[in-house]
């Protein structure tokens, strides 16, 4: 069967899309234009909200598109609910079908161009980002030392823009070829190339929700506006830019980090400003403030705790961009909490020596455990591994321990979690 039989035996089967898909239509789709996209429409959807989806699912919103008049957009629905249901890779424009499971990548990935007049380690899939380490100090080192200035870090994923007058491509901190975010995106890094020259800039993709908390994709995003009572509110999808690597016809990686981010910030002031011209709301690019003075650092340190942010990423000021790791040349700092819970189980591990793998996780109440909290496989010794398990066998109730962690998920677990030490039994005082 190839996609034009599969569209034709489910389209005549397919059920009327319900008030669900109706609702994600207009709070998801249209809400960011998605629908003036085409098949590329369809696959932003599919990439932001798309993780886990049913083949259901994926036919109501084809359906949901052809009666919106978007057919271009349900092609793109109808090729990824025919991967799903065959595992055959096709095409979601409407040439000939793609029926070879080694064609999925082609069919799919978007492919590298070549930009002239960058240098060959600043062309896409060459870019090696620069990456902070977790930081040896306190924030208050970093504050006072002047060689540092900060920047709040932002919780996204890496994205490297790659921009002239006609092709913009985008990379990932592992070198891949991004699709595109969005059209409007490419166009305003068109329109800043065609005044500024080609350019590459350095940031990190994020999906925000209604109350402004920063998000890896955008389903996470919606995710938690749901959870917060707000789940028809707008998902916004932003690029933080950190620095540019080159601009102004100049190669930035061997300037310092002061010349990289002026670099940026004129571009971004550009590309965000025909954002604003056109009207879009839900696509913006943000120039990450930088902190370069003690009061400024200070400063920054406050609002992110006061916001609840991840943390700070802290740069030697005179550096050039190295990538890769690099000791304390860039450097993170983060904020922990520490929370009692109770061990509710211990996975099975293939590891030779080991009793267990990881340590299922719950709320330390008083009648015993809560709530489920994830996993917790990392921050013991054998030594302590051996002992956990003794005890939770000997005490069936349940193992109160403290475990570090960098805040909650969306749905509540703990993230990041390591253990710290054993408190006891449940019911006993620590």
């Amino acid at each position: 069967m190839n996609l034009t039989d599969y569209i034709a035996k489910h389209r005549s089967t397919a059920r009327k899309p319900t008030a669900d898909i109706r609702s994600r239509w207009a709070s998801r789709i249209v809400a960011r234009n998605l629908h003036q996209q085409a098949a590329a429409g369809a696959q932003a959807y599919l990439r932001d909200y798309g993780k886990g989806i049913s083949t259901a699912k994926v036919i109501a919103l084809a359906i949901q598109a052809e009666v919106e008049g978007c057919d271009d957009m349900a092609r793109g629905f109808w090729a990824k609910a025919f991967e799903l249901e065959t595992g055959i890779s096709a095409p979601a424009t409407a040439s000939s079908d793609v029926t070879s499971r080694s064609n999925k990548e082609a069919a799919s990935a978007p492919l590298a161009v070549a930009f002239p007049g960058l240098p060959a380690h600043l062309q896409p899939g060459r870019i090696i980002t620069m990456q902070p380490v977790d930081a040896a100090g306190t924030h208050d080192d970093y504050i006072h030392n002047p060689i540092y200035c900060g920047q709040p870090k932002r919780d996204g994923s890496r994205i490297v823009v790659i921009a002239s007058s006609q092709p913009v491509v985008y990379q990932s901190r592992s070198t891949s070829i991004l699709a595109s975010p969005s059209m409007s995106f490419d166009g305003a890094f068109r329109r800043a190339a065609e005044a500024k020259g080609p350019f590459v800039l350095d940031g990190e993709l994020v999906y925000l929700d209604a109350s402004g908390g920063e998000h890896r994709t955008g389903s996470q995003a919606a995710q938690a506006n749901a959870t917060n009572d707000h789940p028809d509110a707008r998902v916004r999808c932003r690029i933080c830019v950190f620095r540019a690597l080159f601009a102004n016809g100049r190669d930035l990686t061997s300037a310092d980090e002061e010349a990289r981010i002026r670099g940026a910030e004129i571009i971004v002031g550009i590309a965000q400003g025909i954002l604003i011209k056109a009207g879009v709301e839900d696509y913006d690019i943000e120039q990450v403030p930088t902190a370069w003075t003690k009061a400024q650092k200070h400063a920054l340190v406050c609002r992110q705790q006061d916001e609840g942010r991840e943390g700070e990423v802290w740069i030697q000021r005179q550096t050039r961009y190295l990538g890769g790791k690099h000791g304390e040349i860039m450097v993170r700092t983060k904020y922990l909490a520490e929370t009692e819970v109770v061990i509710t189980a211990l996975t099975p591990t293939t590891v030779a020596g080991r009793p267990f793998g990881a340590m299922e996780v719950a709320e330390a109440k008083p009648d015993g455990a809560g709530r489920p909290l994830g996993r917790v496989g990392t921050g013991f010794s054998a030594e302590d591994a051996s002992e956990i398990a003794m005890l939770v066998a000997r005490h069936p109730e349940g193992l109160r321990i403290l475990v570090r962690h960098q805040g909650r998920t969306e749905t509540g677990m703990l993230w990041h979690a390591r253990f710290l030490r054993i408190i006891g039994p449940v019911g006993m005082v620590a």
